[in-house]
């Protein structure tokens, strides 16, 4: 089992993922989660409360109890992914199969808070799309170790890539409305005006969707991930060269928004991951 610590891949997974369910924990800890968008909403959470409950949807909304059921609920989905964060060492014991079930939990519980984020902005298919990477992770890495030879996770983990960028270019390209801290990272970063931030936007966007293709080229595909992992990089480092501040609200601002960072190496950590596996192929290993 030692042997995993000489892959680079497994390394990289690894990485991503505890990375990943650090960030996530701090923010189900410090902050809130999305969760009140699916447990407040009766198309999708009443039928539990007509069945398992004597109140009706009025009082359930309106309750105190219930919303401190709602905080604890995604307290305990911080803990469990703080404790992931440091148990998925296990994959390089014999305690193999109990990481991997980790994993896979992790994975699930990352699908519900993407989910709860895709009701939160109003059924967007970007919103959820963007959380690819994210939801996969987990999952990615216990694949690996279970099968670090397997063809077909070749093809998987390139499309986790490809759906991510896709879900972020399908925001740049204006499909959906451009989040306005999209705009703001730009002009904060490269001290352009807000016309050229919205032109630098949509070349960026169709390079995203050009991502979501590229991947799938043979011959070409390692270019689109390269760009993959720079721009992935790049972006994920825009949330702290934008909004912390190198002054007496330094660490306040990391507080709130360090995490954003270690959410999104995923997003520059996959396509790597793919990429050496591409490598590792063509060599024979």
């Amino acid at each position: 089992m030692r042997a995993l610590l000489k892959d680079r891949v497994f390394i990289v997974l690894f990485s991503a993922c505890s990375l990943l369910l650090l960030g996530r924990a701090y923010q189900h800890i410090y902050f809130e989660a999305p969760y009140r968008s699916f447990f407040l909403k009766e198309a999708y959470f009443g039928w539990a409360i007509h069945w398992f409950s004597s109140m009706n949807w009025a009082d359930y909304v309106n309750s105190l109890d219930v919303d401190y059921a709602i905080r604890s609920f995604g307290l305990s989905v911080g803990i469990f992914f703080l404790c992931t964060a440091f148990l998925i060492y296990l994959l390089n014991s014999r305690f193999k199969r109990t990481a991997q079930i980790l994993c896979g939990i992790a994975s699930v519980l990352l699908a519900f808070m993407a989910f709860s984020y895709y009701l939160d902005k109003g059924y967007q298919l970007a919103q959820i799309m963007e959380y690819t990477a994210q939801v996969a992770t987990p999952s990615l890495l216990a694949w690996h170790v279970a099968n670090p030879k397997s063809q077909l996770f070749n093809w998987v983990i390139k499309a986790v890539v490809g759906l991510t960028f896709l879900g972020h270019g399908l925001y740049a390209l204006g499909l959906y409305p451009v989040p306005g801290h999209f705009v703001h990272m730009v002009i904060s970063n490269l001290n352009v005006t807000n016309t050229q931030a919205e032109q630098l936007l949509l070349v960026a966007g169709w390079m995203d969707v050009g991502v979501a293709v590229g991947v799938f080229i043979p011959k070409i595909d390692r270019y689109w991930l390269i760009y993959a992992v720079v721009w992935g990089l790049l972006t994920a480092l825009a949330r702290l060269t934008t909004y912390v501040l190198w002054d007496h609200m330094f660490w306040l601002s990391v507080h709130q928004i360090g995490f954003a960072f270690l959410i999104r190496t995923p997003h520059f950590l996959l396509p790597l991951a793919a990429l050496w596996r591409k490598n590792d192929r063509v060599r024979g290993y």
